[in-house]
């Protein structure tokens, strides 16, 4: 029987074997010395935003007498579900927040690839369906995202609790992959989405006891993901060449060091040709 405890232990604990196992993607020292530049707003995602309305409190809890009184997944799915009412009623902003603590939110890497994980977990859950229904989510997303700073981890905690830091901000990389969010976006902001990931990439590869290969994966999949959608000529004649590519960015699989490079190369052309004064 599964619980979030138990699964963001097990993340956690997969994130740091990554860790300890992986080496950082290349990029420049100059760029290295830029993303050391970012600020440092809020740690977490907890309390990082004020969203306009109540967050849903789920009423069973991982840990708790009635949670270790249930006997089947399909409980623990059940008692997770927003009562719809509320979830009608509750702004995005309130909603992004209610999704983030889905109790079984860690399930989405108990799967072959990350996307078969976020399919399966959303299909059981009706907070994350209306979340990817929302037009305004890819923004509230985005928002959220920017305000995220790798850097913000207490120095001081476990190397559990630190994969667990990085857990949060690949939830929130994972659901901006979404080809429905993706897709809702403008084009402009798809730029400064793939912008925001290079910034993530570089903060994180700072912190190599804390974001391994498997911080990478996420972050390299909303980037290409994201590119896909902006489709720079390079990119695409890249895409319909390299099948190993193309299978990535449709399940966010395995990533090797090559598919991470190129995939990194292309996002640093693109933003240097988007903003060529900075």
């Amino acid at each position: 029987m599964h619980t979030k405890t138990g699964l963001r232990a097990s993340c956690a604990l997969l994130i740091g074997a990554f860790v300890l196992l992986s080496t950082s993607v290349a990029i420049s020292q100059a760029d290295d010395t830029q993303g050391a530049r970012e600020d440092k707003p809020e740690a977490g995602v907890d309390g990082l935003s004020t969203p306009s309305g109540p967050i849903y409190s789920y009423p069973v809890r991982p840990g708790s007498p009635e949670w270790k009184a249930l006997r089947s997944h399909a409980e623990m799915v059940e008692v997770c579900q927003v009562p719809e009412d509320i979830l009608e009623n509750m702004s995005t902003a309130a909603l992004v927040s209610t999704c983030l603590s889905y109790p079984l939110l860690g399930e989405i890497f108990a799967f072959n690839s990350t996307q078969d994980g976020i399919d399966t977990v959303t299909s059981r859950s009706n907070c994350l369906r209306a979340l990817l229904e929302r037009p305004d989510a890819a923004e509230e997303l985005l928002q959220l995202y920017k305000r995220m700073s790798p850097s913000g981890f207490d120095k001081k905690l476990s190397l559990l609790e630190k994969g667990e830091y990085a857990m949060d901000l690949a939830y929130v990389e994972i659901l901006l992959a979404q080809d429905s969010l993706l897709a809702s976006l403008e084009r402009n902001d798809r730029i400064v989405l793939l912008r925001e990931y290079m910034k993530k990439l570089r903060s994180k590869n700072q912190y190599p006891e804390v974001y391994g290969h498997f911080s990478q994966t996420t972050v390299v999949f909303g980037m290409a993901r994201t590119l896909s959608r902006i489709d720079p000529p390079n990119f695409r004649r890249k895409l319909n060449q390299d099948s190993k590519l193309e299978r990535f960015i449709e399940e966010c699989g395995p990533l090797d060091k090559e598919t991470a490079a190129e995939v990194v190369r292309n996002a640093e052309e693109f933003i240097e040709s988007a903003f060529p004064l900075e």
